[in-house]
């Protein structure tokens, strides 16, 4: 698939779920955001990514990255 086909099937998926929900938990059909959450805290648990690269693909809108640097997250 090429790159502005699978841009234009990612804005088909998001864009109406953020007209509805707004910036949270529902665009990526989470029940509560303290489950998103609670999923965040398991990935988190690797290692220390205080200051680590850390590479966030196709995780929804950004969500994960938010909540790293509400955590001390600092790295890249």
């Amino acid at each position: 698939m090429r790159r502005e086909e699978h841009a234009a099937r990612v804005r088909e998926f998001y864009e109406p779920r953020l007209a509805e929900h707004g910036d949270d938990h529902n665009v990526v059909s989470y029940r509560t955001r303290e489950s998103q959450e609670g999923r965040f805290a398991i990935v988190a648990d690797v290692g220390n990514l205080t200051e680590a690269s850390v590479l966030e693909v196709g995780c929804g809108v950004g969500h994960l990255y938010d909540w790293l640097t509400g955590n001390g997250y600092r790295g890249d």
